[in-house]
């Protein structure tokens, strides 16, 4: 890779462009970004439907998890940094040639709450 740094990679410009690929049609694709650096996944994930890049991905951290795995970067549990900063664990069993028992821990935070008035739609 020409970045050094994920930080650096402009996750917008590239996960738009890859998101739209003819061979993730017809709904697109999340794409995700990887980094391993002592022993921890770094993830940034440009995600359809926001069509923007996130703060976390659960299913993106998953799959990267599991891709570093098959390609023999990591063992699980495997730890994650998202770009929001939060550490994610995902754990899983490999057997059979099957992956068991996955698992996805991490923070949960609320970051919006907000009220909806019925009465003035009826």
């Amino acid at each position: 890779s020409r970045y050094t740094d994920i930080n650096d990679v402009p996750v917008y410009a590239i996960g738009r462009e890859i998101r739209y690929l003819p061979g993730f049609a017809p709904g697109g694709t999340n794409v995700n970004f990887i980094d391993i650096r002592d022993g921890k996944l770094r993830i940034r994930t440009y995600e359809r439907g926001v069509e923007d890049e996130t703060l976390a991905c659960g299913t993106g951290s998953a799959a990267a998890a599991l891709v570093s795995f098959y390609r023999k970067e990591i063992m699980p549990p495997a730890s994650l940094i998202t770009y929001g900063g939060d550490e994610l664990i995902v754990d899983f069993k490999f057997e059979d040639k099957t992956i068991k028992g996955l698992s996805l821990n991490g923070p949960v935070k609320t970051t919006f709450t907000g009220e909806f008035l019925l009465n003035k739609y009826l």
